[in-house]
């Protein structure tokens, strides 16, 4: 894509986290498979200038404590 043509298209940022626990191994890859195709799908069909991370994380939180989502918050943030 040319500088011209990616200036005419709106910056899009998507960050993908996927649970990658051992409980979510049957899943993720499924879950892997259905969101590389939704992407090809939103670039097939809404031009922009797509950037796309992948994120997996593992663990869980006693008591729905946020602290994973605090985590990716801040990985996201400093990733820009």
């Amino acid at each position: 894509m040319s500088t011209s043509e990616s200036n005419t298209h709106p910056a899009v940022d998507l960050v993908i986290v996927i649970d990658t626990s051992a409980s979510m191994e049957d899943e993720a890859v499924g879950l892997s498979q259905a969101a590389e195709a939704a992407i090809e799908a939103a670039r097939a069909s809404c031009p922009s200038d797509l950037h796309v991370e992948w994120f997996g994380c593992e663990g869980t939180w006693r008591n729905n404590d946020d602290a994973g989502d605090r985590k990716r918050r801040r990985l996201v943030q400093e990733t820009g």
